[in-house]
């Protein structure tokens, strides 16, 4: 992430869900959620987007959420993350999410998988900091989800969903609260091919 403004190889969703705009600064790309947004159920926050027209292929972020004041985010439903959804949902939304921030209780990873406008979220490994490496590898229908620490990457949640083979690949930061105070920083975000299991787990 290189400009000030978002570069004309990404797509934006609903971009009055964020406030102000997406913007890149030295490298980084900077979402900051508009009051009382999410992705879940049936509701629909910002996505920052590329098209990808494959079904076997892998996708990792560098993820910072933080408070406008640059503390950990305070609970609840604060969120910065990786996503795959499909670009043209006709029974509902249809998508799979790995991100980091605050749930209802305290600062944690976070996936979720929502079909047809159903969402089941999960939350995995509290953090201090809202800072984290994920993964989202797709193999047909099957989607893994990858974290990464110290001991390379690391397994943390699979979802079977029938999506499309042409999908949206990309960014978003949600708030679900009234008065929205978080901002989601992504350092990078990396696409590779992958032709089985072992190479998502395999270093960008």
């Amino acid at each position: 992430f290189e400009d000030d403004d978002v570069d004309g190889s990404w797509d934006i969703l609903n971009i009055d869900e964020f406030s102000p705009a997406p913007s890149e600064s030295d490298g980084l790309l900077h979402l900051v959620a508009a009051d009382d947004t999410v992705w879940y159920m049936a509701d629909t926050a910002g996505l920052v987007f590329k098209t990808v027209p494959s079904t076997d292929f892998r996708v990792s972020a560098e993820i910072r959420v933080e408070n406008m004041a640059g503390q950990p985010p305070e609970a609840a439903w604060r969120i910065g993350g990786l996503m795959i959804r499909d670009p043209v949902p006709l029974q509902g939304e249809n998508y799979v999410l790995i991100g980091v921030g605050a749930t209802q209780t305290q600062v944690e990873l976070e996936t979720k998988r929502t079909e047809d406008d159903f969402s089941v979220p999960l939350g995995h490994a509290p953090f201090v900091e809202a800072v984290a490496h994920v993964r989202i590898c797709r193999i047909g229908d099957d989607f893994h989800m990858a974290l990464r620490t110290g001991e390379g990457w690391e397994a943390v949640h699979s979802y079977s969903l029938d999506l499309p083979d042409e999908v949206h690949v990309g960014l978003t930061a949600y708030d679900w609260n009234v008065t929205a105070d978080s901002r989601a920083t992504f350092d990078s975000i990396v696409f590779a091919p992958v032709a089985n299991m072992a190479d998502c787990y395999e270093d960008d």
